[in-house]
């Protein structure tokens, strides 16, 4: 009876063990129209930064960004320093990705994609990985 105990004890063990170990191959792209105006905001902000007279005069008449552009274009090491913190911040979550990565075991290849994403999405790509439920 005892042997008995054992085997079913090991088999429980064996298939705790293996389940664990199964990855998951996941990879969820934010919404692309996300990601377009995340194009859109970090070539303006370089265009600031690098070459403020290239920025197209239509783009300076909108309100409240006219406004803002401007005022970074008058002071260049704001607009510096909004980049820097931008890469940062971006690099900070993308450790918190690969953290809920590993969570829900996924492959390196799912967990790869994720942390590009997430260094050039930020917060966005992390509340795809938050929002994860797995398939049953």
């Amino acid at each position: 009876m005892s042997t008995t105990r054992q085997r079913v004890s090991s088999e429980q063990k064996t298939t705790e063990s293996t389940h664990e170990l199964v990855q998951v191959s996941s990879f969820r792209i934010a919404s692309p129209v996300i990601i377009i105006i995340l194009t859109l905001f970090y070539v303006l902000m370089f265009m600031i930064w690098y070459s403020p007279s290239a920025i197209p005069v239509p783009v300076l008449s909108i309100p409240l960004l006219g406004k803002l552009i401007g005022y970074l274009i008058a002071h260049p090491n704001y607009d510096l320093g909004l980049i820097w913190f931008t890469i940062i911040a971006h690099t900070f979550e993308s450790y918190f990705g690969v953290y809920f990565c590993g969570k829900h075991n996924f492959t390196c290849a799912s967990t790869a994609w994720y942390i590009l994403q997430t260094l050039y999405c930020g917060g966005f790509c992390l509340r795809v990985l938050f929002k994860y439920k797995p398939h049953k």
